[in-house]
């Protein structure tokens, strides 16, 4: 299955394995550069419901830095090659955050359950100088439910990125 959604500035892409689901993806302009996505299953019944991955891709344009809650010091950027980050009600969460060298935002997100595990990155792509931004749902082990409701904000506008990240 996969479903896609637009904004102004990016494409949204869900899939996952077949599943009982109905699936509702929809996409919010808070303000110029701010949109939400919601992400809304629901089944006639409670089932465990499959890995469920949302991506997308932001240009690599002025951006020198990130940040993510369990990052440290360390402010160099993940490849796409390599693991993804990974937060639940125990530790960190589910926020990342793409800044320039003036520390003006220029991709921030934040997925709404922070309490399930979640899987999540914003990773470089060296052959197309391009951020694959992703959140990966239910990976791990998930009690049956029959609905599930979340939100992604991502935030673009060009702010100090302290700021986005206040308001996620």
């Amino acid at each position: 299955m996969k479903r896609q959604i637009t904004t102004d500035i990016h494409t949204f892409t869900l899939a996952s394995e077949d599943h009982p689901f109905t699936v509702s993806l929809s996409a919010e302009k808070l303000h110029d550069g701010l949109d939400l996505i919601t992400l809304r299953l629901e089944a006639a019944e409670a089932t465990v419901p499959p890995v469920f991955t949302l991506c997308w891709s932001h240009p690599a344009c002025d951006i020198q830095a990130s940040w993510h809650p369990a990052q440290d010091r360390n402010k160099s950027f993940k490849a796409d090659w390599m693991r993804t980050l990974r937060s639940n009600a125990a530790a960190s969460a589910p926020v990342y955050a793409l800044f320039n060298s003036a520390g003006r935002n220029r991709l921030t997100f934040a997925y709404s359950d922070a309490l399930n595990t979640v899987y999540y990155s914003g990773a470089i792509s060296e052959e197309k100088a391009d951020f694959h931004c992703r959140v990966q749902l239910f990976a791990e082990t998930t009690a049956p439910f029959q609905v599930y409701e979340a939100k992604l904000l991502v935030d673009t506008r060009d702010f100090p990125y302290f700021e986005c990240l206040q308001s996620v």
